[in-house]
């Protein structure tokens, strides 16, 4: 796709790109403990950058969950929301069957709504990359059967110059997917988790690369994204395949 890419892209109730599987729940748990972008050996707090870290090092199965306490400088509000802002790419998930749930948060609960009456899901953890740098990816998904669920991914900038093919984009999308049968659930990208307040993502919700495959959405109300205001692509070359 070239050109400029603009507007409002609202899913409500998911799109299918394929019709691969989802595995069942993970069963070892990792838990998110702070806000904070800490690098490896997470010796106290474990940041998402170390759970994902983990993950990869065990392999397949793991739940990384999120228990990040009201009080971190991260959170803020009623229900409070706290905000990971990593300030370099994440890890790449290389392990598979593999869950991210922002659901396992205080006061986190997925959408009860069908698809007229409007999304009510809370969400009560958002990725933020506005300082992770141009040309950067929220989360990069190369395990099969892997899972991200109940988070706001927002404010990831695309670069024309950092692929080493002046002039075409890298990065810029809340989610990559490079593995097989991934699926994106309960989520609102380029939206903030009060619903309402657009924060977009440069390139793709979900851009799914060469060789992935990946369901977004689902036919359950508590699988429903909404994605909204992505894809703010006006210069360049603006090509791939996402929503």
């Amino acid at each position: 796709m070239r050109g400029a890419v603009a507007g409002l892209l609202a899913v409500i109730l998911g799109v299918a790109l394929t019709a691969a599987p989802v595995p069942a729940r993970a069963a070892t748990t990792i838990q998110v403990t702070t806000t904070a972008d800490l690098a490896a050996p997470c010796t106290g707090a474990v940041s998402l950058r170390c759970a994902i870290l983990q993950a990869n090092a065990d392999g397949a199965g793991d739940l990384i969950g999120f228990q990040i306490p009201v009080g971190d400088p991260g959170c803020a509000g009623t229900p409070a929301v706290c905000t990971i802002r990593p300030a370099s790419a994440l890890p790449v998930l290389t392990a598979s069957a593999t869950t991210i749930d922002g659901y396992t948060q205080a006061g986190a609960a997925p959408n009860t709504n069908g698809v007229t009456a409007g999304n009510n899901a809370r969400l009560t953890v958002r990725l933020d990359g506005s300082g992770a740098g141009i040309g950067v990816d929220g989360l990069v998904l190369s395990g099969a059967g892997d899972i991200v669920r109940g988070l706001s991914i927002t404010g990831y900038l695309l670069c024309f110059t950092c692929s080493g093919n002046p002039g075409q984009q890298s990065g810029g999308s809340a989610v990559t997917i490079q593995g097989a049968g991934d699926a994106v659930t309960g989520s609102f990208i380029g939206l903030l988790p009060d619903g309402r307040t657009a924060a977009p993502n440069e390139f793709a919700a979900v851009h799914v690369a060469s060789g992935g495959s990946a369901t977004v959405g689902g036919l359950t109300a508590a699988a429903a994204n909404v994605l909204s205001g992505n894809k703010q692509c006006t210069s360049g070359d603006c090509e791939g395949f996402g929503v």
